[in-house]
């Protein structure tokens, strides 16, 4: 963003074009993240609870401000599972699980994976699908799944940084 001696009118304009436009891009930076560690959170879940990779999904929010109106072009995205989602393995039927919800929680925070072993561990299955995948598949998938992304993005508040930069670079255009 570049600033001419004596041009008050067009340095205004651009303030008013950035207050806009770089929220705007962080936001959508910030649904690409959670998209990236939704997708990355089911190649981490186990297969074993087919259900439980469709049920993971993002939900947005919008971002409310002083006197509660919502903020145009601002959003909180959220990686999450639809604990609702009807079960359709008959396996879990007869066992008496109906939704995702009645299994998710004890698979995400009991089941062990590849370094991190625990009574209840991923099928053979799952290993090699996440594998596959170039992940572990087992618990806390949700977790490790925004780790990863973290860390292969060189960090979420980094990759938010440089797109508001590249955002103010691009108004001088």
């Amino acid at each position: 963003m570049a600033f001419k001696k004596g041009d008050m009118a067009g340095f205004r304009l651009q303030l008013q074009r950035a207050a806009t436009q770089v929220p705007q891009a962080t936001s959508d930076e910030l649904r690409e993240i959670a998209y990236e560690a939704r997708n990355r959170a089911r190649d981490m879940a186990p297969i074993d609870y087919g259900d439980l990779k469709n049920a993971i999904g993002v939900k947005r929010f919008g971002v409310q401000g002083p006197g509660g109106r919502f903020i145009s072009g601002q959003s909180i995205y959220e990686v999450m599972i639809d604990m609702r989602k009807p079960v359709t393995a008959s396996d879990k039927l007869a066992e008496g699980i109906k939704t995702v919800g009645d299994y998710a929680w004890e698979v995400h925070e009991h089941m062990g994976w590849a370094g991190n072993w625990r009574p209840l561990m991923p099928s053979a299955k799952s290993v090699a699908a996440g594998r596959a995948a170039g992940v572990n598949a087992g618990g806390k998938f949700l977790s490790r799944a925004l780790l990863d992304v973290d860390l292969k993005s060189g960090g979420i508040a980094e990759r938010l940084a440089r797109r508001a930069k590249r955002t103010l670079r691009n108004l001088d255009k």
